[in-house]
């Protein structure tokens, strides 16, 4: 039974940790905001081939995401209500159903108490709860390449046959049709390493079976053929305009030197880092074992996973901290490995001090996060208690594991993590108002006086949130645009404000002020200050 509900466990704590939050924060920038007005004009559009954004294309990724996004809304919501939490609903389904392959590979590989203990932690990591609550991709990517590795742990260690590299395949187009070459890359260089490592080929006979390629070809190769048809030009763009240049240099500004993501990882795995170093320190003994030894062989599967895909990430020049998250699985099931051994009464001292240190630093750095955030534009109690109670119980998480009570400190870790989310996430986020610009302004302009002319702030969450009935125009032709009356209403910089209530009265009409916005463009760091107006009544052209 520990199966069955091992899994639903894991898969219900990663549902929850991106629910706390996708139901609050409002649409982010800029991915986010990209991806969810591209999904909206598939919608209102009913063109599910093209994928565009505004009037132009949006050739970065392949559809499925958008495809997921469109039925979600449909089930739940409705377009036009531009709803931002049932656009993350894949991303949380997503997150639930990579942590439930997530502990389906460890209890092939590792058994079943590592797998739900490594499950859980990864289901309420930082970064994992994080992307389940964001509209983009890479939840559901990972649910896909959790999927296709889980098939691969079945086929390794469990005597899985053609049925189980059938799934692998269909997982495998799954990613594909998300995110591209992310999926097949995870794959090849896992079965690679292992088929180098271990010098045996028969477990992966499976996958030759010609249904399996088949298959994938029918499921991926249409949407792309379609899309190539329609003369949009996706592979053109998507190859060489946005995944080439990432590998050759620092795109759209995003480098970092090699062991960005090692860094990153010892926070954004947090909680898992409490018992990462004596999983790890398992798979180190493990690799140094012969090849013929069968109980290290769990170990070699886990590191396959891991080390060829995290090298070319490190090798990238461009670096995003979210690009290791396919990885995350395979680390966190390393931690329940770890738990497992501690809690059998293994004794690793240098490992579990190591650990402790860094998952109190993670504990630290996110809860002194909390409390900045918390200070600087909270309003409320339930901040601070949310600070409070998520460090109380990171440190008893802590104390119970220095205690040899492996047990209570996952337990009291995953709910560490759990209140993280609330109170960050929950709590704080949403009340981030300086940051939360295009709600306010959009909530200046309501349909009624749509569309929206702005100039120097053009995020596309600004576009989801007024339904696509904006213009960007260039300052010197915000007054001209106000003076012909092209739009319902002008949010422009405070400067530029006096020119554009000028223009609204030439044109015959009344200028009317809905209000002023100002705060912090979190994308550029630009500091914005703008007032909203419109123009009032039935405006007829001047003579002069």
């Amino acid at each position: 039974m520990l199966g069955a509900r091992g899994a639903l466990l894991a898969a219900a704590l990663a549902i929850l940790a991106g629910a706390l939050g996708a139901f609050s924060i409002p649409p982010l920038d800029r991915d986010e905001g990209r991806y969810v007005q591209a999904s909206s004009q598939m919608m209102e559009t009913g063109d599910f081939v093209r994928i565009r954004f505004m009037d132009g294309p949006r050739n970065k990724k392949p559809a499925g995401i958008h495809w997921l996004q469109a039925a979600a809304v449909s089930v739940v919501s409705d377009v036009q209500d531009r709803q931002i939490w049932a656009f993350r609903l894949p991303s949380m389904l997503g997150a639930g159903l990579a942590a439930f392959a997530c502990f389906m590979a460890g209890r092939a590989v590792l058994g079943a108490a590592p797998a739900l203990a490594g499950s859980c932690l990864f289901g309420v990591c930082v970064l994992m709860g994080a992307e389940a609550g964001i509209a983009k991709t890479d939840a559901a990517l990972v649910a896909a390449s959790t999927l296709m590795m889980a098939a691969l742990a079945r086929l390794r260690f469990s005597g899985a046959g053609r049925w189980t590299g059938l799934g692998f395949w269909v997982a495998l187009a799954a990613g594909v049709l998300i995110k591209g070459p992310i999926a097949p890359l995870l794959a090849g260089l896992t079965v690679a390493a292992l088929l180098v490592w271990e010098r045996r080929t028969s477990w992966a006979r499976p996958l030759l079976w010609w249904p399996g390629p088949v298959l994938f070809v029918l499921l991926v190769v249409p949407w792309f053929v379609a899309v190539e048809l329609a003369g949009e030009g996706f592979l053109r763009e998507a190859v060489g305009v946005d995944f080439a240049p990432k590998l050759v240099g620092a795109a759209e500004g995003h480098s970092g030197p090699p062991g960005y993501h090692l860094f990153a990882l010892l926070f954004q795995a947090w909680p898992a880092t409490l018992f990462l170093i004596p999983g790890a320190m398992l798979a180190w003994r493990a690799a140094r074992s012969p090849r013929a030894d069968e109980s290290a062989a769990p170990y070699r599967f886990l590191l396959a996973w891991i080390l060829p895909f995290w090298l070319v990430l490190e090798l990238t020049p461009t670096k995003l901290s979210h690009y290791g998250l396919p990885a995350y699985p395979a680390l966190a099931l390393l931690a329940g490995a770890g738990f497992a051994a501690l809690a059998d009464g293994a004794r690793m001292k240098r490992a579990e001090i190591a650990s402790a240190v860094l998952f109190g630093l993670g504990a630290a750095l996110w809860a002194a996060l909390m409390i900045v955030a918390a200070w600087m534009f909270g309003d409320g109690f339930a901040q601070g208690a949310a600070v409070v109670f998520a460090a109380t119980t990171a440190a008893l998480a802590l104390f119970a594991v220095m205690r040899r009570r492996a047990a209570s400190g996952l337990a009291l870790a995953v709910l560490a993590a759990l209140v993280w989310h609330a109170g960050g996430r929950g709590l704080v986020a949403p009340r981030l108002e300086p940051l939360t610009l295009s709600s306010r302004i959009a909530a200046l302009a309501p349909p009624e006086v749509r569309p929206l002319a702005t100039t120097d702030y053009r995020e596309p969450s600004l576009v989801f949130l007024v339904g696509g009935r904006i213009g960007f125009l260039a300052p010197e032709e915000m007054a001209d645009a106000a003076r012909a009356g092209d739009f319902g209403a002008y949010a422009v910089p405070r400067a530029l404000a006096p020119e554009v209530i000028a223009a609204i009265q030439d044109s015959g009409c009344a200028p009317r002020t809905l209000g002023e916005v100002s705060g912090i463009n979190y994308s550029n760091g630009d500091a914005v200050d703008l007032i909203v107006v419109a123009p009032v009544g039935s405006c007829s052209q001047s003579s002069s």
